[in-house]
């Protein structure tokens, strides 16, 4: 969840501003900014974009945001001993994200403050009744005026419609924390946990098994555990697009 939202603003000029200090502690900042920025250089073409399904995401993008998201666990988990929270790195300082949530959740909720926080920036909570997509304002006065106020936009919305309206008029990323046909953020933790009981690079070949009903985090564990866009992901991809199709009919 964390890697996500802080793919969408790593670059090399937000990491430029390294302090160095004599201490020990504080050269192991250093070494950690070092880590995180050399690991964020093969995804600048994903600066300022929006993430609204796995399936945007490049191989070589997808397989770079799985590298960085097990250093920034690395770096910032609550399982690392001892850690230091003001000699870490902070990336994200001085950004905002504007979280909508019309669905409530615990995770994500708990997720993405504490890690906006441990990043350095800021996470603002709105819930089904500090904001009304679409019904007192439009879908692009809300878009609009989130963009002004935030360096992100993150949405977790029943229809996914809605968080493409929000990205067709909005003037900074948007991020999609679920919606009824994708969960992009989802199959990259549940890819993560894949690579680290198998280590990476070690999936190919291997079958998932899904038990339960075909929902928003399948579509989107089928694309991500396809990649490459081999004939078997193309199949996948023209099976979504007719539900999607049919879902849409059905509205």
């Amino acid at each position: 969840m964390i890697s996500a939202v802080v793919r969408q603003t790593l670059s090399s000029s937000m990491l430029k501003n390294v302090v160095t200090k004599t201490s020990s502690a504080a050269s192991s900042s250093v070494l950690k900014d070092l880590s995180i920025r050399s690991l964020s250089y093969s995804l600048n073409d994903m600066k300022g974009r929006h993430f609204l399904s796995i399936d945007e995401l490049s191989n070589l993008e997808l397989s770079e945001l799985l590298r960085l998201s097990k250093q920034l666990k690395s770096t910032y988990g609550s399982t690392t001993k001892g850690i230091n929270q003001s000699d870490t790195p902070k990336p994200l300082l001085n950004h905002s994200v504007s979280m909508i949530f019309q669905k409530r959740s615990t995770r994500t909720r708990v997720s993405t403050e504490t890690g906006m926080y441990l990043l350095g920036g800021h996470a603002l909570f709105l819930g089904p009744s500090d904001v009304q997509l679409g019904v007192n304002e439009s879908m692009r006065d809300t878009s609009n005026v989130l963009s002004r106020f935030n360096t992100h936009i993150l949405a977790r919305v029943f229809s996914h419609d809605d968080v493409l309206e929000l990205s067709k008029h909005a003037s900074v990323p948007v991020i999609n924390a679920l919606s009824d046909l994708h969960h992009p953020l989802q199959t990259l933790a549940d890819l993560m946990t894949l690579e680290e009981k198998y280590g990476s690079g070690n999936l190919k070949g291997k079958t998932i098994a899904w038990v339960g009903d075909g929902n928003n985090v399948l579509h989107d564990l089928m694309l991500g555990a396809s990649k490459p866009p081999t004939k078997h992901y193309q199949c996948i991809k023209r099976l979504l697009q007719k539900m999607q199709c049919q879902h849409q009919t059905l509205l």
